[in-house]
């Protein structure tokens, strides 16, 4: 029946294939998507995260941005991602079937917490980084399908006292030949650049809380 996904509650938690057509989304749901970043992922990984359906309304309570980001495209006569079932028109998705809330208002309590919950969390910022560095050496175009682009890691590697825009010059006279000097500030990551020794001293002269300079020679 179309527009109508048939409640299912004694049959455990599983996956099931439904549908596009059959989803039915929840009402006033407040989260916005940004459906070429769902587009450019889906592309690159083909379709991962199964939809989640609650039972006792019969409604989405996770996946609604998936689903108008495959309805686009087969609107759009593109062709089913990897592990989307398609008969001409119909295309179906898997989606989690067998949870069954309380309620409506624990179903949109759940709706509301599935997206929150990633936004309170935040993220390590070093390791970020340094798995972000290390997808986009691997291949640049993954690191845009991670939903990260290259201005957003040059931010990162700044935050992370890997800052490349420092550029303090040779300086001439006694004593003051080139060495390498390692910058740590707490709960950043280490970087080593080599310039003269004073005119980096001069450069963050006056800085502290707690930084460590160390010199090799």
């Amino acid at each position: 029946m179309k527009g109508k996904i048939m409640p299912k509650k004694d049959e455990g938690v599983h996956i099931e294939y439904v549908a596009l057509d059959e989803l039915r989304r929840w009402p006033r749901n407040p989260k916005e998507h940004d459906l070429g970043a769902i587009h450019t992922s889906i592309d690159r990984f083909g379709f991962v995260a199964p939809l989640i359906v609650d039972e006792g309304t019969g409604q989405l309570v996770a996946g609604h941005g998936r689903l108008d980001a495959l309805l686009q495209l087969r609107d759009q006569g593109g062709p089913p991602p990897d592990r989307i079932k398609a008969k001409g028109k119909t295309w179906s998705v898997p989606v989690v079937r067998g949870i069954t809330f309380p309620d409506p208002h624990d179903a949109a309590a759940y709706l509301v917490a599935d997206n929150r919950l990633t936004e309170v969390g935040g993220w390590i910022t070093k390791n970020l980084a340094a798995m972000l560095s290390e997808i986009a050496e691997f291949d640049d175009t993954l690191l845009e399908a991670s939903g990260f682009d290259g201005d957003d890691l040059d931010r990162l590697l700044k935050e992370c006292g890997e800052i490349d825009s420092l550029d303090l010059g040779e300086q001439e006279g006694p004593g003051r030949g080139n060495v390498a000097i390692m910058i740590h500030v707490p709960d950043r990551v280490w970087f080593e650049r080599e310039n003269d020794i004073r005119s980096a001293l001069d450069e963050i002269a006056g800085v502290n809380n707690g930084i460590e300079i160390k010199v090799k020679s």
